[in-house]
């Protein structure tokens, strides 16, 4: 019986914070995962010395460039 209970009690936790999570009326950044790091999908170009070009500085911190091996830049289309 007392099993019963835990079960009853994890399942109605459960329900409880599934059910607030829909409730927010804040927008939730968009995450995207890039290997093992997370990104905002923020348009912020920065170039590389070395001529590439990543829409942040958080996505040429993924692709292995550390501060001082990027810049800010125009991308023109």
């Amino acid at each position: 019986m007392n099993k019963l209970r835990k079960g009853f009690a994890v399942a109605a936790l459960a329900l409880t914070a599934f059910a607030f999570q829909g409730n927010s009326t804040t927008p939730t950044p968009d995450l995207r995962p890039i290997g093992p790091c997370l990104c905002l999908d923020v348009y912020d170009p920065v170039c590389t010395f070395d001529g590439k070009k990543f829409g942040n500085a958080c996505y040429a911190q993924c692709a292995g460039y550390r501060a001082g091996q990027y810049t800010s830049c125009e991308i023109t289309e």
